[in-house]
């Protein structure tokens, strides 16, 4: 084996035994076309059903819109599977809430491809 391939091998070992203790407020990940991590949005929630990320910050603007799966909802936080395909380094992706297909929101929370991100994001 390759000195990566032995890297790799014992980083999953040790996710195996220690994931148990994941602290998601000290967690982070870089947002990369791969990147498929559940991540809290934090803000105000309130009627909101679903999540797109498009290419526009305007979401009738949007050319491309990716609906993103809410895992859990609340009125100030959402959990969801974030799946940015097929955004690119070092694309930017705006992330816009929907209430009944209507936008929440004016405009789109702007993030950046290839950057880094906490696992718990307050949406401003």
């Amino acid at each position: 084996m390759e000195p990566v391939q032995i890297t790799i091998l014992i980083l999953q070992i040790l996710v195996r035994i220690y994931g148990q203790d994941y602290n998601p407020e000290i967690d982070w990940f870089i947002l990369s076309e791969r990147s498929e991590e559940q991540i809290v949005f934090v803000g105000d929630f309130k009627g909101v059903d679903e999540v797109i990320i498009c290419d526009n910050r305007l979401y009738d603007r949007c050319g491309l819109k990716n609906k993103q799966r809410i895992l859990l909802a609340g009125q100030t936080q959402l959990l969801i599977d974030l799946d940015p395909y097929p955004f690119t380094v070092p694309e930017r992706i705006y992330v816009h809430t929907l209430s009944k297909g209507i936008p929440t929101h004016l405009k789109g929370y702007e993030m950046q491809m290839g950057f880094v991100y906490d696992r718990i994001h307050k949406l401003k």
